[in-house]
């Protein structure tokens, strides 16, 4: 989310004319359930996806196609300084960055991803290269694991602002137990599926052996709570999610199930027709084996626990369109509703309520809802139900409005039924009610949603008239509607609240807190209560940051932050401190800027964090960046910032994410490669020269990566294609530029070795002391069989005048990143793809796995960073935090360089986890060894060689499952490793 830099930085506005249909079958019966209001339809299109803007059909659209789109978008809409913040244009823009860095043809899901990497885990040569090189990586996850420290800051030259409230990542859904409220379990936007056994006090991930970790559903057994189905697919990013989430086709949902509580799981087996999500994943809380899954199609049901599936409620494909669901009622688990629309001759529409009495055995359709959501206005727009749990038969519908005057969407209409959907009556239409999923006040001024990526409707279990529409903020009425106040606000403003974009909200069965999901993690209170709209609205001042004076009001509702102990912070980019390898910063995706100084974590900086940079004498002296390249200095730790980068903001936009970098050896030399040219400052910010004079494409200019020589502050590498007309979308012209004198002339050494569109160069390295050495690396796909899969990493020791082919052993998915260590005699490189982490020197053969069995294997690693001094790796997670780990590369190939090393880099110990056959090897021949000695972690000696020669293969298999530590004393220094005994 982009926040705290609102007042300075472009912030594309764009709000969603939305143009969706969603195909169903023939039958006018319609299924339901889903305790998650849902999106109105997969088929959104938002202005940008239409014409004039996209010149292809949506459901054809490439990668290219949308980002063209995008930019044309933006040249008829120019940036704007709004008092907002990111809208669904900003949301568009961070999956399109992700597509690119994909390299496919087409958008593609987790599940294209993860078949990816399990087919190149279970290939022979995959397992023989494994064998034949021991790695056993000890990656450790730095966080954060608990919401960070925000440290109060203001912008020199500005009044003090008011922050968003930080938080952790982004969490999509919730589910509870009936018999134990402190069990709760929660899916994330990346990071899997994590439980709490103390009310969200403490977590753990249950999802480790199933890495496709876009969760959008959780059912549990109530009467097990060891069985758990989840649904995999990112749905609240549907909107985005590639032209099948246009077009209604496809699957990027998958049903899997547990009976062991997460040690386990089995992908279930089902034809769920069309339609990308799973919207809706239940359980009968008395009768278990009955599973109700909710799609766009239709609703599916199984009697034996997902064995068999039959379709009970179909849609007419012709002219109904599945719209919204609600879940069965706490109180009457059997009652179940579904909402939907049907098309009539001339552009007349009805919208339908359908209701289940048998937890969706059968289905009747109640009477056509009489209200203003029958008008053309409410077509095509988000839709949700909520059922008050002390009455089944009270059912509240929020949803949309498209305002044709001001070409957006907005908050329309609260209407509701008494008596189980027979009869409607409209509670509240704006604009009577403010704009309930507007960004401050709600007034004419605060135009727009974020309804297509969140939105929240919620009715008090105790009190049918307390109801609760939450978007970017929540807001909350105590007579059923009639009236609205703010409940929450998405910056500190109005005192500590939760962070903004809910997603889930829902209060727990037995006790009553109500959970929030946002995202910046997962809230929770006691005593959810409405804000006072008349002293917050008393509050406003349109010379205030955002509109509000500080410490003039402070909301009622006291929240809990309940996600400490989900790892699930989304990276961006990272900077390493060179002075200092445990001061590390972070950008992350909707949570802003992180600091990790010496074991703790703090918020520096809001907004969406993109790149960091870190002075390499003093990191009390550092950068960070928000969306287009935006930049801001301080110097004194992060108290004050500078915004260095408003001239140039305003003559060459940078990408979503601007590659950016500072020369060590004069660090007040910063670059940035924006969308059409290289910029050079060498005060620090305070000023920029324009150093390049690349071509243009008259409707594309993308920069892909940039680099300086670490050595060489003059050489300077950066990546970039245009595209000059709709008929070579498909084939951009690429560009490979480099220059020696810092910009004064440049050579482009884009080699026809390289892939073809759409893979996209994504990263560049260049050797720490030798700047003729270059390694690139690109994406290409999930496809195995594409051409372009076997071009992703080359080198050139020539400055780029002739590459090599280095891609051997990479699984057929993108990369990402890369890094090359500095102290390494065999060109040791370590690369950062969209399922993990890989090595290669001259002597392994190819690329090899570099994970172990703390860091979940799927994991999408967005950047690496190699801290030379300590010689230790550190890799930036799309999801699942920050890690970091001893280097593998081993300098013993050199015999200089044999008393640098670590003692420990010469015992390999494969394989690790084991089942008790292990080979342990000291490859060392120039320190003796004495003794070899493995223990429990009691210290009991359990084998010991008393004249180890080197290598054994050790018999542990009389030993019980654990954690082990194997001892070898040498010469100069005893060497422990740790092995994990695993059957």
């Amino acid at each position: 989310m982009l926040q705290k830099t609102n007042t300075l930085m472009s912030c594309f506005i764009a709000f969603c004319v939305c143009n969706n249909r969603l195909s169903a079958q023939e039958t006018p019966y319609l299924r339901q359930a889903s305790r998650q209001p849902m999106h109105a339809v997969e088929t959104k299109l938002e202005p940008w996806l239409q014409k004039p803007y996209l010149q292809t059909p949506i459901e054809t659209a490439t990668a290219t196609d949308l980002f063209i789109a995008a930019q044309l978008w933006q040249q008829a809409n120019p940036p704007k300084q709004l008092k907002l913040k990111d809208d669904d244009f900003a949301k568009f823009q961070r999956k399109l960055y992700q597509w690119q860095r994909e390299g496919t043809h087409q958008p593609t899901s987790a599940n294209e991803r993860m078949d990816a990497f399990f087919k190149y885990e279970q290939h022979p040569v995959t397992q023989a290269r494994r064998k034949a090189n021991r790695v056993d990586p000890n990656w450790q996850l730095l966080g954060p694991k608990t919401n960070p420290v925000e440290v109060p800051y203001h912008e020199i030259g500005y009044a003090e602002e008011s922050r968003d409230n930080a938080g952790l990542g982004r969490i999509n859904c919730i589910e509870f137990s009936n018999w134990d409220a402190n069990n709760l379990w929660v899916g994330t936007s990346t990071g899997g599926v994590w439980k709490s056994w103390n009310g969200g006090k403490q977590w753990y991930n249950i999802s480790m052996t199933l890495p496709i970790m876009e969760i959008s559903e959780i059912a549990v057994d109530q009467t097990n709570s060891n069985i758990l189905y989840v649904a995999t697919g990112d749905r609240d990013a549907g909107a985005y999610n590639g032209t099948g989430g246009y077009n209604g086709s496809g699957n990027r949902s998958r049903l899997y199930k547990t009976t062991d509580g997460g040690d386990s799981w089995t992908q279930i087996q089902a034809n769920f027709g069309g339609g990308i999500f799973i919207w809706g994943l239940y359980t009968h809380p008395t009768r278990p084996n009955e599973v109700v899954v909710v799609k766009a199609n239709g609703v599916y049901k199984s009697t034996d626990g997902g064995a068999t599936w039959n379709e009970p409620l179909v849609i007419n494909r012709q002219t109904e369109f599945y719209f919204a669901n609600a879940a069965s009622n706490p109180i009457n688990p059997n009652r179940m509703y579904v909402l939907t629309l049907e098309e009539r001759p001339a552009n007349y529409y009805i919208f339908w309520l359908n209701r289940s009495d048998d937890f969706g055995n059968t289905w009747r359709r109640m009477d056509s809802i009489t209200s203003g959501i029958n008008e053309q206005s409410f077509f095509n727009t988000d839709m949700k139900l909520a059922i008050a749990p002390s009455d089944p038969n009270c059912v509240y519908l929020s949803s949309l409005e498209v305002d044709t005057t001001h070409n957006s969407v907005r908050f329309g209409i609260l209407t509701r039924t008494l008596d189980g959907g027979r009869t409607w009556q409209d509670r509240a239409r704006y604009p009577s009610v403010p704009n309930l999923s507007g960004w401050i006040l709600g007034d004419s001024t605060d135009l727009g949603s974020q309804g297509i990526y969140d939105m929240v409707l919620a009715v008090d279990p105790k009190n049918k008239n307390r109801v609760f529409v939450s978007g970017v903020d929540m807001w909350g009425s105590e007579n059923g509607g009639q009236s609205f106040s703010k409940t929450t606000f998405w910056l500190d403003a109005l005192g500590k609240s939760a962070h903004a974009d809910h997603h889930w909200g829902e209060f727990q069965p037995k006790t009553g807190t109500f959970f929030l999901a946002t995202d910046g993690g997962l809230y929770k209170t006691n005593h959810l209560k409405v804000g006072d709209q008349a002293a917050i609205v008393h509050c406003y001042s349109d010379s205030a940051y955002n509109g509000f004076r500080l410490n003039c009001y402070e909301f009622p509702t006291q929240w809990e932050y309940a996600g400490n102990g989900i790892a699930n912070n989304e990276f961006y980019a990272i900077a390493v401190s060179k002075s200092n390898p445990n001061f590390i910063l972070g950008g992350t995706q909707d949570n802003g800027t992180f600091k990790y100084q010496n074991g703790n974590w703090t918020s520096v900086l809001g907004g969406d964090g993109l790149v960091p940079l870190i002075h390499p004498a003093n990191p009390n002296i550092f950068y960070g960046s928000v969306p287009g390249g935006t930049l801001f200095r301080t110097s004194d730790g992060g108290r004050n910032y500078k915004y260095v980068t408003e001239a140039m903001d305003a003559v060459d936009r940078g990408a979503w994410l601007t590659p950016m970098a500072l020369v060590e050896a004069s660090p007040n030399t910063l670059i940035q490669a924006r969308e059409k040219q290289v910029w050079r400052s060498t005060t620090a910010g305070e000023t920029w020269q324009r150093i390049s004079n690349f071509p243009q494409g008259r409707i594309g200019n993308h920069t892909t990566a940039m680099e300086i020589a670490p050595s060489d502050g003059n050489i300077i590498w950066t990546a970039k294609w245009i595209a000059n007309n709709y008929l070579n979308l498909e084939q951009p012209t690429s560009f490979l530029y480099k220059t020696t004198n810092a910009g004064t002339s440049w050579t482009n050494v884009w080699s026809p070795q390289f892939p073809t569109y759409p893979s996209e160069l994504t990263d560049i390295a260049i050797h720490p002391t030798q700047p003729n050495k270059i390694w690139v690396t690109f994406s290409a796909g999930f496809v195995a069989t594409e051409p372009n899969q076997a071009k992703k990493v080359f080198y050139s020791a020539d400055a780029g005048a002739t590459w090599v082919n280095l891609t051997s052993g990479l699984p057929p998915v993108p990369v990402w990143t890369i890094a090359i260590s500095a102290e390494s005699y065999d060109d040791a490189i370590y690369v950062g793809t969209g399922v993990g982490i890989f090595y290669r020197d001259n002597r392994t053969n190819g690329f090899i796995e570099y994970q172990n069995q703390q860091m979940p294997k799927g994991t999408i690693v967005t950047d690496l960073k190699i801290h030379a001094a300590s010689r230790r790796i550190y890799a930036a997670t799309h999801g699942h935090g920050l890690w970091r780990a001893d280097l593998y590369d081993n300098p013993r190939y050199a015999p200089a360089a044999a008393n640098k090393a670590e003692p420990s880099f010469f015992l390999s110990i494969y394989p690790n986890p084991s089942a008790g056959m292990l080979d342990i090897v000291w490859e060392n021949d120039k320190i003796p060894v004495e003794s070899l000695q493995i223990a429990d972690l009691m210290g009991k000696i359990v084998y010991q060689e008393a004249d180890f020669k080197g290598k054994s293969l050790v018999n542990l298999t009389a030993l019980a499952n654990g954690i082990y530590m194997v001892q070898l004393k040498t010469a100069e220094a005893v060497v422990t490793k740790k092995i994990l005994m695993e059957r």
